[in-house]
């Protein structure tokens, strides 16, 4: 690789007069500076940024790490927001995959600390505490998305799950509906105890009885267990009029079970999705639960600046609320 010296002595200039030049920091004369810029494209010179980083002690590097590669769109649509807001902010995004392997988060935790990444985000599954906390040792800020973690001096941008669900109701209910039947994931973490306390404690406070085959409970948020809380809710009692399927996948899972059943929707039995990531491309068109990961993204980045720029040095847990994005597939009773 061509270094510093090489081009300045091709422009026939000092070493310290092309860093000038590089870091666009003090004065070069118009003649010495088209030289050096002249010498720096016929040799290709790319300014050692790893080097400057360690100079200045800041990378502008983020760390995000996913704990797996999953069809959930959710974790796209955050993921790309969060690159956006990062990139107009200056920063610059490495993402890091886990693939639920404890070992190999640690690996990566380690690997981010060690690149001097300014932050490190995590979104998905519950991720070692023992690992967060380490990385907090190390002085570098924590932010969770979507999942907390009970440890002091962590950031938290989180979804109003419980509010999110009876939001959802007040939809259905508003048109007419008392038989709903709620399709999600097992409530193996915060989000999906909330989400499923949600409803519970939402038709019990309306007045209205869920009969066991209205809560379906599924492993993961995937289209096949989409298909099998309907088998469960239409073929163990009386079937219910509306679905709140608490995933925009179990939602088309459920689409699919219906129509292999030619139950027609909304004609037959209404639907609601959430997060609103699938919900547009189905057919027909599904009402969804908005999550917005747009405004998520640039809330995590905010924190990342407050926390860099030393304008905050405790924890910040925010929550946001969501919306009804309404594609008809309710229908009044």
């Amino acid at each position: 690789m061509v270094n510093i010296s090489e081009i300045a002595k091709a422009a026939k200039v000092s070493p310290a007069t092309v860093t000038r030049v590089v870091n666009n920091n003090g004065y070069v004369s118009k003649e010495k500076r088209k030289a050096i810029l002249s010498a720096i494209e016929e040799y290709g010179y790319i300014p050692n940024q790893i080097a400057g980083n360690l100079r200045r002690k800041k990378t502008n590097f983020i760390g995000y790490i996913l704990s797996e590669l999953s069809d959930n769109l959710f974790f796209t649509r955050f993921g790309n927001a969060f690159d956006q807001a990062a990139q107009e902010a200056g920063y610059q995004v490495i993402t890091m995959i886990t693939h639920l392997k404890p070992e190999r988060e640690k690996q990566l935790v380690a690997s981010l600390v060690g690149m001097m990444v300014e932050a490190i985000v995590f979104l998905g599954s519950p991720f070692s505490t023992e690992n967060i906390e380490w990385v907090l040792s190390r002085g570098v800020p924590v932010i969770m998305i979507e999942r907390p973690v009970e440890s002091d001096g962590i950031d938290a941008v989180l979804i109003d799950n419980y509010r999110a669900v009876h939001t959802a109701l007040d939809h259905i209910i508003k048109k007419g509906h008392r038989n709903i039947a709620f399709i999600g994931r097992e409530p193996f973490g915060e989000v999906e105890k909330e989400r499923l306390r949600g409803f519970t404690e939402g038709m019990g406070k309306r007045g209205y009885n869920i009969p066991e085959h209205y809560l379906c409970t599924m492993p993961d948020y995937m289209i096949e267990y989409g298909k099998q809380g309907v088998c469960r809710a239409f073929d163990n009692g009386e079937p219910p009029t509306a679905i709140l399927a608490t995933s925009d996948l179990l939602a088309c899972g459920v689409l699919q079970e219906l129509y292999k059943r030619n139950i027609r929707v909304p004609e037959d039995v209404s639907l609601v999705g959430f997060d609103n990531t699938l919900s547009s491309l189905c057919s027909p068109p599904i009402t969804s639960v908005e999550l917005q990961p747009d405004v998520i993204g640039a809330a995590a980045v905010d924190m990342i600046i407050e926390r860099c720029q030393k304008d905050r040095t405790s924890a910040k847990k925010v929550i946001y609320g969501t919306s009804i994005i309404d594609r008809g597939s309710v229908k009044a009773i």
